[in-house]
C-alpha cells in the first residue's frame, strides 16, 4: 500500500503516480522520498493503464500525482478519464506555459498543478502541508483590508507583516494584493507568482475553487499571496464581481485574510469593504498626510461605508518632528489612533532580504508596536494565542516567602559578625 506520510511515520493518505514514463515517474517518487513521503512500487503505475488500476473509488483523502512532460490534448483525455475513474484528489506535475491549458486542467479533473521548471520539493512539501493541515472553514474567517491615505509603501509593509504575525499564531493567513496598478508584495516578500489577481479577474468563464486555490503562492512564513497584477497590465477586460468570489473563497478557506487595497474607492469597487470586518487606514504624522486622512474619512462618511469597524493607524511614529498624537485625534474627530513604531534599519534590512520584519527582527519596537495593534482591533482578537493570566495572589504569597527568608537571612549574618559578648 503505497502511503504519504509524515516525517514521524505516521501514514496520513494512500497516494500513487501516475506517470507518462518511466523517468518521469521515479524521478517524482524520488522526490517525494527525499521529503519523507512514501509511495509503493506498485502505486507507480503507467498513466495509459491507470483507469483501469485499482484506484480508491470511496471518498478518501488519497492522492494521485499524474507526472506528464508537458499537457497537450491527449494528456487532457488521459486526466478527464482518470477523474471519473476515482474519487482521490489529482496532482499534476507538468510544465504549462499557456493560460487555457491551464484553466482546461482543472476543468478535466486536476486539484492542484505543480511543474517541473520550479523548485519542486518546495512544491510538494507546500501542497503536503495544506493537504495535511489546512481544515476548510466556511463563513468563519476574518477579512481586514489595509488601505493607504498616501504612502502605498507603509501599507504595503503592515500588510506583510501583519499577516505573517497572523500566520504564527493561526499557522495559516491569506494575503490579497488588490492594487490593480501594480502592487509590491510579491517582491516584498520575494515570490514571483506564475498567476495573479489579473488572471482571474479576467476569466471570461467565472471561477471555480481551484483556479483561485492554484494561484495562491505560499512564503515561507505560511501566508499564502495572491499578487497584484504586473505593472502596466491592461485592465480593460477585469471584471470586478468575480472579486468577489475570490474574498468569499478567501473567507471560507483561512482563519483571517489580510487585504491590501492601492486606495480607498478601488477597495469599495472590488468588495473588500463589505467583506471586510475591519479596515485599517495608514497614514503618518505630517501635516500632508493628516490632510488625505481627513478627506478619505469624509469620502467613507459620505458613502456611509466602513463606519463601525474603522481604525486609523499612524506608521513610523517616535520622531521628534511628528504631529502629537492627540492633537491629531482632536483634528479627525477620533477617540484614538494607533502607532507602529519606526524601525529603519530593520525595515530595510527586511525588505532586502524578503522576509517580513515580524520574522526577522521579532525583538523590533516595530514588531511590539504591531502585536500591540493586533491585541486592540476587536475583530482580531480572536486570532491571538490565548495566554493564561498568571496566579496574582500566589504570586504575592511567594514573593512574601521570598522576603521573610531574605530577612531572616540577613538577621542570623549580622548577629554572627558582631563581637562576642556584643
Amino acid at each position: 500500500m503505497g502511503t504519504i506520510q509524515d516525517r514521524k511515520g505516521k501514514n496520513c493518505m494512500e497516494a500513487w503516480i501516475a506517470a507518462e514514463t518511466r523517468t518521469l515517474g521515479v524521478r517524482l517518487k524520488d522526490c517525494l522520498q527525499d521529503l519523507g513521503i512514501v509511495v509503493a512500487d506498485n502505486h507507480l503505475i503507467d498513466l495509459a493503464r491507470a483507469p483501469y488500476t485499482q484506484l480508491p473509488n470511496q471518498p478518501c483523502d488519497g492522492v494521485v500525482f499524474v507526472a506528464v512532460a508537458t499537457v497537450g490534448a491527449a494528456e487532457l483525455q488521459q486526466l478527464h478519464r482518470l477523474h471519473q475513474a476515482t474519487t482521490a484528489k489529482l496532482v499534476v506535475v507538468a510544465d504549462v506555459d499557456r493560460q487555457d491549458r491551464l484553466v482546461e486542467l482543472f476543468r478535466h479533473g486536476a486539484s492542484d498543478l505543480l511543474t517541473w521548471q520550479q523548485d519542486l520539493p518546495r512544491q510538494i512539501h507546500q501542497l503536503f502541508r495544506r493537504v495535511n493541515s489546512q481544515s476548510v472553514r466556511r463563513s468563519e474567517g476574518r477579512i481586514v483590508t489595509i488601505i493607504p491615505s498616501s504612502s502605498p509603501c507603509d501599507s504595503s509593509l503592515l500588510a506583510a507583516n501583519l499577516a505573517a504575525l497572523i500566520c504564527h499564531s493561526t499557522e495559516d493567513c491569506g494575503l490579497v494584493d488588490l492594487d490593480l496598478r501594480g502592487g509590491d508584495l510579491a517582491t516584498m516578500l520575494k515570490l514571483d507568482p506564475p498567476h495573479t489577481l489579473h488572471d482571474l479577474l479576467t476569466q471570461r468563464d467565472g471561477l471555480d475553487e481551484t483556479m483561485i486555490k492554484q494561484a495562491l503562492a505560499c512564503h515561507g512564513s505560511g501566508v499564502r499571496l495572491l499578487a497584484s497584477p504586473k505593472m502596466f497590465s491592461p485592465l480593460e477586460q477585469v471584471r470586478a464581481p468575480l472579486c468577489r468570489q475570490v474574498l468569499q473563497y478567501m473567507r471560507a478557506t483561512t482563519p483571517c485574510t489580510v487585504i491590501h487595497a492601492n486606495d480607498v474607492a478601488h477597495a469599495a469597487q472590488l468588495g473588500a469593504l463589505k467583506y471586510s470586518d475591519a479596515v485599517l487606514l495608514t497614514t503618518q504624522l505630517d501635516i500632508v498626510a493628516i490632510a488625505r486622512v481627513k478627506e478619505v474619512l469624509r469620502y467613507l462618511a459620505d458613502h456611509q461605508l466602513a463606519q463601525n469597524n474603522l481604525s486609523v493607524v499612524a506608521m513610523r511614529t517616535g520622531h521628534c518632528s511628528q504631529l502629537p498624537v492627540r492633537a491629531v485625534c482632536k483634528l479627525l474627530d477620533l477617540p484614538a489612533m494607533h502607532c507602529v513604531a519606526d524601525d529603519a534599519e530593520a525595515i530595510t534590512a527586511s525588505l532586502n532580504v524578503g522576509n517580513p520584519l515580524v520574522q526577522e527582527y521579532p525583538q523590533s519596537p516595530f514588531t511590539a508596536s504591531l502585536k500591540n495593534l493586533l491585541g486592540q482591533v476587536p475583530p482580531l482578537q480572536s486570532l491571538l494565542p490565548v495566554v493564561e493570566a498568571p496566579d496574582t495572589e500566589s504570586h504575592l504569597e511567594a514573593l512574601r516567602a521570598w522576603c521573610q527568608s531574605f530577612w531572616s537571612r540577613r538577621k542570623n549574618e549580622s548577629a554572627a559578625a558582631l563581637p562576642a559578648g556584643v
